[in-house]
């Protein structure tokens, strides 16, 4: 009859110290990575609103407002909040060449109404009463802005990742992300421009 053992205690502690050096390699990963779909969710959140106040100000032939609330991280359209995922806010850019080249045309485009600082945070009017800002849809679903103009907010995470929302005045939406030196990108992967300021660098 075979001889049956388990396992010795030297064996049993081996095993468990090779799986904590795997887990402690593995776990900034998946933070970093948990980081990065936090954004990207947000993201896709803000975006949703914006399409459902599109419709909702079609359906029922009425301007349609979504509140923007950067204290609170939250995005409110008929008293429906949406809050961001933990660790995303919105955050006002430090510099001006580090920006998608859609907002920096727009801010140089000289479109009345338009907002002429492309850092802050949320372009959008901001109301006096409790400094929420409005993104106001028409009702035929077009953003209430001159023809021309762009509107947009900037999301971080702590990973230094970035994400900016724009809104032309024909009603599209787009999303531009940024990880560190790198330029600004489309969800296709087109660049939007950004990046590192290298005008000094003669190798650009």
């Amino acid at each position: 009859m075979k001889n049956e053992q388990g396992f010795t205690a030297f064996e049993m502690v081996t095993t468990a110290g090779i799986i904590a050096i795997g887990a402690a390699i593995a776990t900034p990963s998946i933070i970093k990575a948990n980081r990065s779909y936090q954004l990207n969710s947000a993201a896709q959140q803000v975006s949703q609103v914006f399409q459902s106040a599109k419709f909702e100000a079609l359906r029922n032939n009425a301007n349609q407002t979504v509140l923007i609330d950067p204290v609170a991280r939250t995005i409110t359209i008929n008293g429906r909040t949406t809050f961001l995922p933990a660790g995303i806010t919105f955050e006002t850019q430090s510099s001006s060449t580090d920006l998608p080249t859609v907002i920096k045309t727009a801010v140089e485009s000289g479109v009345t109404g338009q907002q002429t600082n492309e850092k802050t945070m949320v372009s959008f009017p901001q109301r006096s009463s409790d400094n929420k800002y409005e993104a106001t849809f028409n009702s035929r679903g077009m953003p209430n802005v001159q023809p021309g103009a762009v509107n947009w907010l900037y999301l971080v995470n702590s990973n230094g990742e970035k994400v900016a929302i724009t809104l032309t005045s024909a009603g599209s939406t787009n999303l531009w992300r940024k990880n560190g030196d790198d330029n600004w990108k489309d969800a296709a992967g087109n660049d939007g421009g950004g990046g590192s300021d290298n005008s000094n660098n003669p190798n650009r």
